[in-house]
């Protein structure tokens, strides 16, 4: 029979073993969580790969060059070149995004289709060159739209701006800032558009995340999916439907 006085001994070595064991085990669990992780990861990689990862929209905006005089400290009068990027004034996203789960093994990866439009509004050349000091637009030695998002391969289709069939983005490799950003652009130097109203389609494939970055005065995203769970991240949370985003001024994005 048992004392009185032994009882919290007795608890005590039940405890410690109890925590010894624990401590055994728990390099074991945490090695399996680990291995899980490092799997999910290598799936992920995997179809994403195949597909298009998690893509961030990027721009539009106006890229300008142009060449300024100046005197060197010797009286030579020397020439300088100059890059502007001009960020629209407001920008809109509209469309909706098809979801679709692709399994392996224990994982799931979620794949996406957008229809997207982007609406943009930008100053004129004119306008643009009054604020840089300059005469007018002849003033530009280039002037294009440019255009990215992070994964290219993402790309269903050909992108038209204003509907028209002869005014397209193409891959400028001159605009490479990094190996993963590859920039579209279409020269509007002395091309006859309406900077005031841009638009676009946007077919894009991606993966987990879809973000955009607001760069303008004003920036809307009016996104629906039909994606039952779906996570905000970014600045700023939805103002209305749970599967609509309509964020000012910010970075927004879909997870």
């Amino acid at each position: 029979m048992i004392k009185e006085n032994q009882k919290p001994m007795i608890k005590g070595l039940i405890i410690a073993v109890l925590s010894l064991m624990l401590l055994i085990t728990l390099p074991f669990i945490t090695s399996l969580i680990s291995e899980r992780e490092v799997f999910q990861e290598e799936v992920t990689s995997e179809v994403t790969s195949k597909w298009g990862k998690d893509q961030t929209i990027i721009g539009p905006f106006i890229l300008v060059e142009y060449t300024t005089n100046y005197i060197a400290e010797d009286g030579k009068t020397m020439r300088q070149r100059h890059s502007y990027l001009q960020a629209p004034t407001n920008q809109d996203f509209t469309g909706d995004i098809k979801t679709q789960i692709k399994k392996r093994s224990l994982y799931e990866v979620t794949l996406y289709n957008t229809n997207l439009n982007i609406k943009a509004s930008f100053p004129t050349l004119d306008e643009l060159a009054t604020k840089l000091n300059l005469i007018d637009k002849e003033s530009f030695n280039s002037a294009k739209l440019i255009f990215s998002v992070s994964d290219s391969k993402g790309f269903i289709q050909e992108i038209f701006i204003n509907k028209d069939p002869k005014q397209f983005f193409e891959q400028d490799r001159s605009l490479i800032a990094t190996p993963a950003y590859n920039f579209l652009s279409y020269d509007i130097l002395d091309k006859d558009i309406n900077l005031g109203e841009i638009s676009f389609p946007i077919l894009l494939k991606g993966s987990t995340e879809l973000n955009f970055l607001a760069t303008a005065k004003q920036t809307n995203v009016n996104i629906k999916s039909d994606y039952k769970d779906i996570k905000y991240i970014g600045n700023y949370l939805p103002e209305t439907d749970e599967k609509e985003i309509s964020n000012e001024n910010g970075y927004s994005g879909l997870n």
